[in-house]
């Protein structure tokens, strides 16, 4: 019942198939969205995020729009959804909430299926921490954008000012130079959801930290490969290896094996950036890359 969301009252019901598999929309309030527009999107965009891992671990998905708020929750084959319809009214919003859908609906693989070890089954009596929500939160930040961009609903400049607006506030926190993206994800049971007028000083977000070090483990996963491979192959790879065959999360050490192989070199400098504040970021050497 933990992760089996109930949904009681006189919702709105829209639905679409995805690979031959139903998906539903139970809604409280979608206002006045175009109905047909948001599931024929809804469909584009799951069809995008389901062709980076090649799978479906699901018979039916559902997304349940529960009304305003800001924040949503990902689930084995379902999503809790905040929205303030009026949001949708302009395009600038529109897209920026379906950035948020495919972000919930991503973490069906980046988290209830490709996971730290730390994260499921879970101890609910105690903390469970990890120092790899870097992976879990940043690199599903990093996925939003190309997923809507693969799915043809967020055109390529409004995709890198996304990413460029990340890079920012990474850049611009001074926490970045007090703490790491591994402590981060770590400290988040003692401070994350406890935040006071320091914090901007002493941390820094492990989903934008998150979302800058999956960009770089991309570039750099292309440029060994001869562009023959990429982050997703590191996450399929995870999902196969993990999630399908040992049946568990992976251990901090087992995700670096799995991008080194993956990119057929040593992601020293990248690693580095994870488990050390204040390290720079040679920018200009990665974007080359691209």
């Amino acid at each position: 019942l933990y992760d089996c969301p109930i949904l009681v009252g006189n919702q709105e019901i829209l639905g679409f198939e995805a690979h031959g598999v139903p998906h539903e929309v139970a809604a409280v309030n979608l206002g006045e969205i175009d109905r047909r527009k948001l599931a024929n999107d809804l469909e584009l965009m799951v069809k995008a995020a389901i062709s980076v891992i090649g799978d479906i671990p699901y018979r039916k998905y559902t997304f349940l729009i529960i009304g305003p708020g800001g924040g949503g929750l990902e689930h084995l084959n379902s999503s809790a959804l905040t929205l303030n319809p009026a949001s949708l009214n302009t395009p600038a919003g529109y897209r920026s909430w379906l950035s948020f859908v495919a972000h919930e609906f991503f973490h069906l693989y980046n988290v209830k299926s490709i996971r730290p070890i730390a994260l499921g089954p879970f101890d609910y009596d105690r903390e469970n921490y990890t120092k790899m929500l870097w992976v879990s939160e940043g690199l599903t930040v990093y996925y939003e954008s190309l997923i809507l961009n693969r799915a043809g609903l967020l055109p390529r400049q409004d995709a890198l000012d996304k990413l460029s607006s990340v890079i920012s506030r990474y850049e611009n926190s001074p926490g970045r130079r007090i703490q790491s993206a591994a402590a981060s994800s770590f400290d988040t049971w003692l401070s994350f959801f406890g935040r006071d007028e320091h914090a901007a000083n002493m941390s820094v977000s492990y989903y934008d930290a998150g979302a800058v070090l999956g960009l770089l483990l991309d570039l750099k996963i292309r440029h060994e490969s001869g562009n023959r491979a990429s982050l997703d192959d590191v996450m399929k790879t995870l999902y196969r290896e993990f999630y399908q065959k040992r049946k568990r999360g992976f251990t901090d050490d087992e995700f670096r094996e799995v991008c080194e192989r993956v990119a057929g070199a040593k992601l020293d400098g990248i690693f580095e950036v994870c488990a050390e504040a204040d390290r720079n970021i040679n920018y200009a050497e990665y974007f080359s890359y691209a």
